[in-house]
């Protein structure tokens, strides 16, 4: 068994692996600590056997048995966990479904809060206020200096997928995710309690019906011979599925319309000229990187998917609207409102991601105050009384999707959703990439 300071469990590579390999460099250069960085999918048995952390760093932290995170806790009961938080932001259907629910989440945990706003949700939600860490967004950080030239230039991307890069980018990163849910998983969630049917119902129909309506003006855009438009499907939509929906709405594509799966948002905001979605947080990160961002809204988005900071943004809500944003001289100053409540709400604090290797840093501290450790009973992982229970849907669900994996490895079918695996190779690669330009 190996003594590490930090094992780093990620969830979604393209969300999270930079900030964790940024971290990773600083804290060694800095400190001298060494950090681990895992994908959340490998086994916890076998993790749990070859390190022995002082800190470990999750994705999320809502409870004691949540999905992948609980595998590790009735290993790993005395390192401090740091509930990294990388969703913070909801709409008002995940405003009960997303918070911490048992005694390990909100006594046991240290939650790293993006601004006052989330500390303020944790309080609500019985976390106490020691319990947590105010800093900011890290992700956000890294569309400043020095951190923004780890990225690919335009031209770089504009040679990957074959575009002009003297015609204006127009990238629009759909989030209508509910629409492309099935009748199964939508029923499970009603069946688990996470929302009533009714809920689901309008979620569902509105992503659909509005992203019917945005796809016959983004083909008007896109047959315009002065830009070129990227449709990106979000990570856990097939690319064949969006492709189909697309077509069927407005048949063949504009020669000048692209739907892309690859590339992560991050370099496609770098790269763009323009940035258009629905609902979606990229919206506050193309503010951030400086570009003029707008949500387009054919169709008033409902109570369950509203959240405070659309106030920020301005909303296409008609055709010329939106055929104005694309292919009139891009305004700079479209994002001002919502750059302006990010910088100060997300990144009012200085550098989060030096801050967050400073946090860590102290947590390793021989004597460093931490909450105390879980008595066995409190992260146990047991097996459920009942067959009906909600961790054998759960245990369920997971073989379903590693036998939806063995066969799409077998028939050479597209994945459901990005893949989330890596290994060391690729988080040294990272490292030293962020290396070079961290330490000019």
């Amino acid at each position: 068994m190996r003594d590490v300071d930090v094992v780093w469990l990620v969830e979604h590579v393209a969300r999270e692996l930079d900030v964790a390999c940024a971290v990773r460099y600083l804290a060694e250069q800095r400190y001298g600590l060494t950090v681990e960085i895992l994908p959340l999918t490998r086994n916890a048995k076998e993790v749990c056997a070859e390190y022995r952390p002082r800190v470990v760093a999750i994705p999320y932290a809502y409870n004691a048995t949540s999905a992948g995170v609980g595998n590790f806790l009735s290993h790993w009961r005395e390192p401090v966990y740091v509930n990294l938080s990388w969703e913070q932001l909801f709409y008002e259907a995940h405003l009960a479904a997303k918070a911490p629910s048992d005694a390990w989440a909100q006594n046991h945990v240290i939650h790293h809060a993006w601004g006052d706003f989330y500390k303020t949700y944790l309080i609500a939600h019985n976390v106490p206020e020691e319990n947590i860490f105010v800093n900011g967004q890290p992700a956000y950080m890294l569309y400043s200096e020095p951190y923004c030239r780890y990225f690919p230039t335009r031209a770089d991307m504009a040679a990957r997928f074959q575009l002009d890069r003297e015609r204006r980018w127009i990238f629009f990163p759909e989030n209508y995710g509910w629409g492309f849910k099935s009748q199964q998983d939508l029923a499970m969630r009603v069946k688990d309690g996470q929302f009533d049917r009714e809920t689901l119902r309008t979620m569902s129909s509105f992503c659909q019906d509005s992203l019917k309506e945005v796809l016959q003006w983004v083909k008007e855009a896109a047959s315009n011979g002065s830009v070129e438009f990227v449709l990106r499907p979000r990570p856990a939509t097939r690319r064949r599925d969006f492709v189909m929906f697309v077509q069927q709405a407005i048949g063949p594509l504009p020669e000048r319309l692209h739907i892309i799966k690859d590339g992560t948002v991050r370099e496609w905001i770098m790269a763009s000229d323009v940035v258009l979605s629905s609902f979606s947080t990229s919206l506050i990160e193309a503010a951030v990187a400086g570009k003029p961002a707008y949500m387009v809204e054919p169709i008033p988005i409902p109570d369950p998917l509203g959240a405070a900071w659309y106030a920020h943004v301005i909303r296409l809500k008609t055709r010329q609207a939106f055929l104005s944003s694309c292919l009139d001289k891009p305004d700079p100053l479209a994002s001002r409102p919502l750059q302006t409540w990010a910088r100060a709400e997300l990144l009012g604090r200085g550098d989060p991601i030096l801050n967050l290797v400073d946090f860590l840093h102290s947590l390793c501290l021989p004597g460093a105050r931490r909450p105390p450790i879980p008595m066995p009973d409190a992260v146990a992982v047991s097996q459920p009384a009942e067959p009906g229970a909600a961790s054998w849907r759960r245990m369920r669900t997971s073989l379903a999707a590693v036998l939806r994996r063995m066969k799409q490895a077998r028939t050479g079918q597209e994945p459901d959703a990005d893949q989330d695996d890596f290994d060391s190779a690729e988080v040294a690669r990272r490292t030293a990439a962020l290396g070079c330009v961290l330490r000019r």
